[in-house]
């Protein structure tokens, strides 16, 4: 089994999400409060969509943070979480029952209508 390739995550990526993780300590949040608790899927998967929504819509900074971070930012943070989660199984699955949105997808890249 070969090793993690930990050399090929681009540190900008573990910086922006350490941006993130800094601004919930400076809300009061402790590093690592989800661990222990049931964090929810769908609450980081909204978190997640707005920072892109608007993001994608042209705005960078968050302006609802206190430290002016990046929408980016806010989706590495986010993900490092959920992903963490996960792995630890500090989670709650509250995703809606299975739907097909993956088949629909690669549907259409083929140019099929669904």
């Amino acid at each position: 089994m070969s090793k993690a390739r930990l050399q090929n995550v681009p540190p900008s990526l573990i910086i922006a999400a350490s941006r993130a993780l800094d601004e919930d300590e400076h809300v009061g949040r402790a590093p690592y409060d989800w661990r222990g608790k049931r964090t929810s899927i769908m609450q980081h998967i909204g978190g997640i969509q707005r920072h892109l929504l608007a993001f994608q819509d042209g705005e960078d900074v968050d302006p609802d943070s206190p430290t002016r971070k990046h929408h980016l930012d806010g989706i590495a943070g986010r993900l490092a979480i959920l992903i963490d989660a996960i792995s630890t199984g500090d989670y709650t699955d509250d995703r809606p029952t299975t739907g097909n949105a993956g088949a629909v997808l690669r549907t259409i890249s083929k140019g099929i209508k669904p």
